[in-house]
């Protein structure tokens, strides 16, 4: 069949990993993929022509003329589906779908942030997505929120994780953390990813806590062009608490999967979350894992295999460390080895892409 897969950009972003993942899967299936961008980024373009799919840029003046450039382009091309992912492309592709069209458009919801559902902005949006024939989310967590916000819609609801398209990999030598829990987090230096409250959470550790534990943040510093607000104050938390020698903050890397593999345990401490590529990932490598009760939590980190932070202050983030610092080598390799099993039943790449040709084939086969 032909997929168009629609998003903002090849930006280093959770959600356009995920889709180049996807487009991979469905190229692996026989399918043939049409990628198609509107914003000029290419941090993900290598690993996408890496199996043979290239991206389409759509140039357009306005964001009108970005809807009527994407409907031409689809009618032009005549895909069997569209897969949209985030909420403008939704929007776009919802939109483009609208009178007669001879694709069938799966949108999908990867967040599980309130304001997703109750804001204006989103509600306007969401009601577009009459136009969608399904609507995927990535926890059960956002299913549930999609249905309390737009019952009319619950029938269009499905849920499949995000697989994980990992290659084996050789995990990065760490010489300076030998002797410290290094607990590896990947995520971008926004508000909602919580680094302030955990660079705080750092500073309430005594100095004996301190001198056990190393962590590494990596992830875009500006995830906004010009604001940097969130990297900034977390960085002046750990200039201000002498916690350099304990908390690293890193620009995000392409090939994050050696230093995941690499680490102790894999944290994650956002107020909200889809499904985490990056607690999918630790899971996959067999880490513990470390997390805010956010997402689908009680699945990913509370089989025996993690730790769930009591809130999201730093109190609540500092009690969660230490118990991570109190776990011993037994302890980490249970846990670690529970999330390996964990990873394969939740995320592996056979078991999301039969889900995911299940639902497109149900959706052509209705429309012929």
């Amino acid at each position: 069949m032909k997929i168009a897969c629609l998003i903002d950009s090849l930006g280093s972003g959770g959600a356009q990993r995920q889709l180049v993942n996807l487009a991979k899967l469905f190229t692996d299936s026989g399918h043939k993929v049409d990628f198609i961008v509107y914003r000029a980024a290419d941090f993900f373009a290598n690993q996408l022509h890496s199996f043979g799919v290239y991206e389409t840029y759509i140039e357009s003046k306005n964001d009108i003329d970005l809807i009527l450039s994407v409907r031409q382009h689809l009618r032009k091309t005549s895909p069997d589906v569209v897969i949209s992912f985030l909420e403008t492309p939704n929007f776009i592709a919802c939109v483009s779908s609208m009178g007669p069209h001879s694709w069938k458009l799966i949108t999908n919801e990867l967040s599980a942030k309130e304001s997703s559902f109750v804001s204006k902005r989103a509600k306007f949006m969401k009601r577009f997505e009459i136009f969608s024939d399904a609507i995927v989310c990535n926890s059960q967590l956002a299913c549930g929120m999609w249905k309390n916000a737009f019952p009319q819609y619950s029938d269009k609801m499905h849920v499949i994780y995000n697989p994980l398209v990992v290659e084996s990999v050789s995990p990065l030598e760490h010489p300076s953390g030998r002797g410290k829990l290094n607990i590896v987090v990947t995520a971008s230096f926004q508000y909602l990813k919580n680094p302030v409250e955990l660079t705080r959470a750092v500073s309430l550790l005594t100095n004996s806590e301190r001198e056990a534990i190393r962590i590494d943040w990596y992830g875009r510093s500006e995830v906004v062009a010009g604001d940097t607000r969130a990297f900034d104050e977390a960085s002046a938390i750990v200039r201000d608490n002498g916690l350099s020698d304990c908390v690293r903050l890193h620009e995000a890397v392409e090939d994050i999967y050696p230093i995941i593999a690499a680490a102790d345990v894999v944290g994650l401490f956002s107020t909200v979350e889809g499904l985490p590529n990056a607690i999918c990932e630790g899971m996959h490598f067999g880490k513990p894992i470390l997390m805010t009760p956010v997402s689908d939590f009680d699945v990913l980190a509370g089989q025996g295999n993690g730790i769930v932070c009591g809130g999201f202050d730093a109190p609540a983030i500092a009690a969660a460390l230490r118990k991570c610092l109190s776990l011993t080598d037994s302890d980490m390799s249970r846990m670690g080895n529970k999330s390996s099993v964990l990873a394969e039943a939740l995320f592996s790449p056979d078991a999301i892409c039969a889900q995911w040709n299940g639902l497109i084939n149900d959706l052509v086969g209705a429309k012929k």
